[in-house]
């Protein structure tokens, strides 16, 4: 989404889980906490509003195919004038498994990579993952990004990046808010879930509202 006057978008969404209704905040440009869902493959997000009479009513405004069951990064996109569009990525295990990072091409273009020594062409809007591995605990490896401008290879990022033995980590490369030509990144290590019954009882940002869905 847009940055306006400076600041951060926001999106203050409700998707429904077991008929309970759970409040999420959403940043422009950020990455939010985890929450749990089990339902349809369809999930859909909800705005709330008032009705007629006062009463509470929950209006979709936007659906995503999660696909398979696992765990998953939504990626919500927006053009600035409250239009979105969402896509479903898979970060569980089995798509991302421990020493690897996988990068996330949320461009219109493709970009060449390079992770260590692993070369790779990611199109736009898809990712491919890269094997990470040192001789300690913690290491870096060089990063290098490129895309084609009319026919000419330019560098859009350069640098090492440090990894840690046995992790899990995300690199979202998407058009920069201010100068949608250019490129923003931003890196994610992915943890361990902790057990289902910490997003019901625990989880203090979830807030749920006693509430169904009007008619």
């Amino acid at each position: 989404d847009v940055i306006k006057k400076g600041q951060i978008s926001q999106l203050k969404w409700y998707y429904f889980n077991e008929k309970n209704p759970y409040k999420l905040n959403l940043l422009s440009g950020r990455i939010s906490n985890d929450y749990f869902y089990s339902g349809l493959r369809q999930l859909t997000f909800f705005t709330e509003a008032l009705g007629t009479s006062g009463e509470k009513i929950y209006q979709p405004s936007l659906q995503v195919d999660l696909g398979a069951p696992g765990r998953k990064l939504v990626v919500i996109i927006g053009n600035g004038k409250e239009t979105y569009r969402a896509i479903a990525f898979e970060i569980g295990d089995r798509k991302l498994p421990r020493d690897y990072m996988k990068l996330i091409n949320l461009s219109q273009q493709s970009v060449m990579a390079k992770v260590g020594e692993k070369r790779s062409t990611v199109d736009a809007m898809s990712s491919s993952n890269f094997l990470v591995s040192g001789i300690t605990k913690r290491f870096r490896l060089p990063l290098a990004l490129a895309v084609n401008r009319k026919g000419r290879i330019e560098v859009i990022e350069k640098r090492k990046m440090a990894f840690t033995q046995g992790g899990r980590k995300l690199l979202i490369l998407y058009p920069n808010i201010r100068r949608p030509e250019d490129f923003s990144y931003l890196m994610h290590n992915v943890v361990d879930l902790p057990p289902r019954e910490f997003y019901s009882e625990e989880f203090e940002d979830i807030e749920v509202i006693n509430e169904i869905i009007a008619e």
